[in-house]
């Protein structure tokens, strides 16, 4: 569905959120018909194919079956590399179906009147998942958000918690091929964040 349906929103907010499923159905944030809204819990997890967000005519999403993300037609892998191994963060054989979609929004208020000087405004849009990853030597919590910000270039947050002190480098990969390698210590239990705009 995400390579068939015009990835424009039906109602004036820019992005809306939209689950394909394994039947060749999908749930969107608004529909497209009638611009009923649907609510992100009436999403059936079990049936997830793809999930993300589109509008402006661009698609953002993830596949389900192994966490690979797809954003306006590039992909991205993501991997953290030791002296001793290497640890997919994605393609691994696993749902990815916790998923996350979010807005940030503002409002400016008078500090006199306390009201309202301007209407409530998105200042983002967010989706990804959280997933847990376990081998005979190591577990890790992962997160990966998407982030599309109004006024700033769209990037990933990713968050990962090991349950042992690992060093190493976080690999990212675009259409099959690295573009990037960070340092990253992990200390044991305590998560770790990177944004990273997207190339």
């Amino acid at each position: 569905m995400f390579h068939h349906i015009h990835p424009c929103s039906p109602v004036e907010q820019e992005f809306i959120w939209m689950a394909e499923y394994n039947d060749n159905t999908y749930l969107a944030e608004y529909n497209f018909d009638d611009k009923a809204g649907n609510l992100f819990n009436s999403i059936d997890k079990d049936k997830l194919l793809r999930f993300g967000l589109i509008g402006n005519g661009k698609r953002f999403y993830f596949e389900v079956w192994g966490g690979v993300f797809k954003i306006d037609g590039r992909l991205y892998e993501l991997f953290f590399e030791t002296k001793d191994q290497t640890i997919p963060l994605t393609g691994n054989q696993l749902h990815y179906k916790d998923i996350i979609s979010y807005k940030t929004a503002e409002v400016l208020l008078n500090p006199v009147t306390l009201k309202s000087v301007r209407d409530t405004a998105i200042t983002s849009y967010n989706f990804g998942y959280k997933a847990s990853m376990d081998a005979e030597n190591y577990a890790l919590q992962f997160k990966a958000q998407c982030v599309i910000p109004y006024d700033n270039p769209v990037h990933f947050n990713f968050r990962l918690v090991s349950d042992k002190a690992l060093h190493g480098e976080f690999v990212i990969k675009k259409n099959g091929k690295e573009i990037d390698r960070i340092k990253t210590s992990l200390k044991k239990n305590v998560a770790s964040e990177l944004n990273w705009i997207i190339q």
